[in-house]
């Protein structure tokens, strides 16, 4: 559980943004521990805060209002592994492995959840991120899609974008899926390759690492810090609701407001460090 100064800047992060409502995560290691649980949830309270647990839904959903206002929406769907034998959730020879059933229902209850304004905020403006577990083609993904929203590594980098590699192939687990009238506001999107694309044996896993490898393989850089690649979103919010957002090279930088907003996403944080 976070520790009292964690819980504090959590609190104060929550007040300063007039939020009433934390949500937990209903996969996290918090829930084993439940005289912490209790603890924290008696600390939100005395605070004004309710707290709601999320099963399959995303670990954090805040909104910013600033002039305008965006809801951001962070997410890490099941994973491809320790799959059944048998039953829906079982590889069904479909190229979207085990558990897709699983990642597919979460994605149709989030876009319920959304649609019944969770954060209490009107605006129409979503940006849905994380780790989906589900490649650009997979039904996850399309079932964000078919309710509108845009696929931004696709939009900007085309098939050939990637934010993962396994067994030699690419893709993108990770995504930044952009509402309707969202998308008419993002000037452009990518990955920050800096971590798919190098070798394993430098990241922060010391399994089968000698000492003196462990020392050797460490740098205080980015790269390799996770096995998955951040992703970048670029925003104009204040561009007028109908009017597209100007391109990534074009400096005119959108008149007063937010001007831009650049959101630099880790979706697959981790820290490369010494034993």
């Amino acid at each position: 559980m976070l520790n009292a100064t964690r819980r504090q800047e959590l609190f104060t992060f929550a007040a300063n943004r007039e939020l009433n409502t934390l949500y937990i995560d209903a996969r996290a290691p918090v829930l084993h521990n439940q005289p912490a649980l209790a603890e924290f949830i008696q600390l939100a309270q005395s605070r004004g805060l309710s707290v709601e647990l999320l099963f399959g839904k995303p670990e954090w959903a805040l909104y910013s209002n600033h002039h305008e206002v965006l809801t951001l929406v962070v997410n890490h769907f099941k994973s491809k592994g320790s799959c059944p034998d048998d039953g829906v959730n079982a590889a069904q020879d479909d190229g979207q492995s085990c558990w897709n059933a699983e990642r597919t229902q979460a994605a149709e209850d989030q876009l319920a959840w959304l649609a019944g304004q969770p954060t209490g905020v009107a605006d129409e403006d979503v940006l849905v991120l994380g780790d989906l577990n589900a490649y650009a083609l997979e039904d996850p993904v399309r079932a964000f899609q078919d309710q509108g929203f845009v696929d931004l590594l696709t939009r900007f980098q085309g098939d050939q974008a990637y934010s993962y590699l396994f067994d030699g192939e690419t893709g993108h687990l990770d995504h930044a899926l952009a509402s309707p009238s969202l998308d008419a506001r993002v000037v452009d999107a990518g990955a920050w390759h800096i971590n798919a694309d190098e070798p394993r044996a430098l990241d922060y896993n010391q399994d089968f690492k000698s000492d003196q490898q462990i020392d050797d393989f460490f740098a205080a850089d980015a790269y390799r810090s996770s096995d998955h690649d951040p992703l970048h979103v670029d925003l104009n919010l204040t561009a007028d609701d109908g009017e597209a957002a100007p391109t990534a090279d074009d400096d005119s930088g959108g008149g007063g407001g937010l001007g831009w907003l650049w959101l630099a996403l880790v979706l697959a944080a981790g820290r490369r460090r010494r034993a």
